[in-house]
């Protein structure tokens, strides 16, 4: 595709979060070929309807695409009539076109996955409150035989449980 300058800025958004403050306006592009700029990306997606802005997100190790990116038009009207489309080919390449993830979904989903494990956590409490008391066993290794004679088989353990034993 078209050639920019060979310094390639590292990507700061996940996947698929939106760069646009208006995701009414922004399409999410999946699969793009890896040579695909962002002027080629425009041009393309131009002819649809005026494109304010594109945006491919590189590796920041290998700084290299992805192979996805954002197309952000002036009219949420042509970023839904895009987005309806689903795919589309570039540059002899199927590519998923969609709804970009907000930020919004991303702190339902984990504040959602908190309460999930919070239910759970309560779940295995009560379960363990009904089952049979827990053991009180401690294992204490690698101490010198003559340690364990001389302090830890005498009477004043032996009051905190039946078995005391040397392995």
């Amino acid at each position: 595709m078209a050639g920019g300058s060979s310094e390639v800025p590292p990507a700061k958004r996940q996947r698929s979060e939106a760069p646009a403050d208006d995701p009414e306006t922004a399409v999410f592009v999946g699969g793009l070929p890896y040579e695909t700029d962002e002027a080629s990306l425009k041009t393309v997606f131009s002819t649809y309807g005026e494109v304010k802005s594109t945006k491919i997100i590189y590796d920041n190790q290998t700084k290299k695409s992805k192979g996805f990116g954002f197309v952000t038009f002036a009219s949420s009207e042509v970023a839904t009539s895009v987005k309806s489309m689903k795919k589309m080919e570039i540059a002899g390449r199927q590519v998923d076109l969609g709804e970009p993830a907000s930020n919004k979904g991303k702190q339902a989903n984990k504040d959602r996955s908190v309460q999930v494990k919070q239910e759970q956590s309560r779940g295995m409490q009560k379960q363990m409150a009904k089952s049979a008391p827990p053991e009180r066993r401690v294992f204490v290794g690698n101490l010198p035989k003559e340690l364990w004679l001389r302090h830890l088989s005498g009477p004043e353990l032996r009051s905190y449980g039946e078995e005391l034993r040397a392995c």
